[in-house]
């Protein structure tokens, strides 16, 4: 098991390069973001790596693919935009995937609630969006029902468990639904 001296260390690290990232964001200097930015997922992956002692394969991957989306992202053009999404598609059904290891299957009531609370909300988002999409529609749509079914996921996952590591879950899946 790692020592909690690195795992300080790397708690820092990733605050420091997160920091950066943001300092570049406020002041406007693409270049600390384009060599900050790729570094907070391995810096999320390193601190993971020092936790947690029996890694989830699904996590990592997703973890990677996260890693892959923002890099993408960092450049102009369709091709860019649509690997960066692809990337992150296949993160957020890595994610799903984690979220269904952790469910209890049984309580289908409060399975079926966070999907009905939070399509609903998908559903206003795109009735607002829907003349502004243009060629976009449909990833947008697809990008949309897979990103709010990990939220959904992630709220039932709450709801049932109601620890600490559900509500960080849940969290991060609304900040990530947010930015959608």
């Amino acid at each position: 098991m790692p020592t909690s001296k690195n795992l300080k260390v790397a708690t820092a690290l990733f605050i420091t390069i997160l920091l950066l990232d943001i300092l570049g964001i406020i002041l406007d200097k693409y270049y600390l973001r384009l060599f900050f930015k790729p570094l907070i997922l391995p810096s999320i992956l390193l601190m993971y790596a020092l936790m947690v002692s029996l890694k989830n394969k699904w996590y990592v991957a997703a973890l990677i693919f996260s890693f892959l989306g923002d890099v993408f992202l960092l450049f102009s053009g369709m091709l860019y935009f649509m690997l960066g999404l692809s990337s992150f598609l296949i993160a957020h059904l890595c994610f799903i995937k984690v979220v269904l290891q952790k469910i209890d299957k049984a309580d289908l009531n409060k399975t079926l609630l966070s999907f009905i609370i939070l399509f609903a909300f998908l559903f206003g988002l795109l009735f607002v969006l829907k003349g502004h999409l243009g060629e976009m529609q449909i990833p947008v749509i697809v990008y949309g029902i897979i990103i709010t079914s990990f939220g959904a996921l992630s709220l039932a996952n709450y709801l049932q468990n109601k620890t600490k590591a559900a509500l960080v879950l849940l969290i991060g899946a609304l900040v990530f639904m947010s930015i959608f």
